[in-house]
């Protein structure tokens, strides 16, 4: 049976999805739309149980296929990228922070013109928040939990935006700024590659208190990140 069924694991470990070629040569096998138990929450070391449903064991035994008692092949789970539980089991996590805080510093960079106003930011970061898992990923996607979607790190941002001309400043705007990194896959020293990450930008403006946007992220499965 192994040997006909041709699995692939994709997604996150923890929300992995089973890809099943079936090889059979002839029918009723061939026919066969073969299932994977707990479909959708694989994890990397996981035993993946193939199993038929009442249905299919009757078409296969109309057919003249008796399954053994103790029919129930496996395959292991690999290949799945891993994201981190929780943000502190980032080895390399200072080195995200400052990558972040270099990445939003060059976004909201005070302006600096020889001759008429300027932009100045001031700005305070009010939350670091982490997700591990994309709490709208569908667990029924063909290539399961995309890792573009896990593994976020974000900080909320309250932001002032001052007009600066002749030495006077003028608030301009004031919103709540939330930036950060999506897809933080670890690699076997538990390290993520800053080469390799997805970006979560979006602004709220003053008609969102810091509290509603926090509120609104932990919504979205963020929690703060407690060193």
């Amino acid at each position: 049976m192994e040997k006909n069924l041709v699995l692939n694991f994709n997604g996150v470990s923890g929300r992995g999805v089973a890809q099943i070629d079936n090889i059979f040569d002839e029918s009723p096998m061939n026919d066969i739309q073969f299932k994977i138990e707990n479909d959708g929450k694989l994890k990397n070391g996981d035993k993946a149980k193939v199993v038929l449903d009442k249905d299919t064991e009757k078409y296969l035994n109309s057919s003249g296929y008796i399954l053994d008692k103790d029919f129930q092949p496996s395959f292991e789970v690999e290949d799945l990228d891993i994201v981190a539980e929780k943000a502190t089991d980032i080895k390399n996590l200072k080195d995200v922070e400052r990558f972040l805080e270099e990445e939003f510093s060059e976004k909201y960079q005070n302006t600096d013109y020889t001759f008429g106003s300027n932009t100045v930011y001031k700005v305070k970061q009010e939350k670091l928040m982490y997700r591990q898992f994309d709490k709208d990923s569908s667990e029924d996607s063909y290539f399961g939990s995309s890792s573009n979607n896990n593994g976020n790190l974000i900080g909320i941002y309250a932001v002032k935006e001052y007009n600066v001309y002749d030495g006077k400043e003028e608030l301009r705007d004031e919103f709540t700024a939330i930036y950060g990194f999506s897809g933080i896959v670890l690699d076997e020293d538990n390290k993520a590659n800053l080469s390799e990450l997805g970006r979560v930008n979006d602004q709220k403006g003053d008609n969102y208190s810091i509290k509603s946007v926090i509120q609104l992220y932990e919504g979205e499965g963020y929690k703060e990140v407690k060193k």
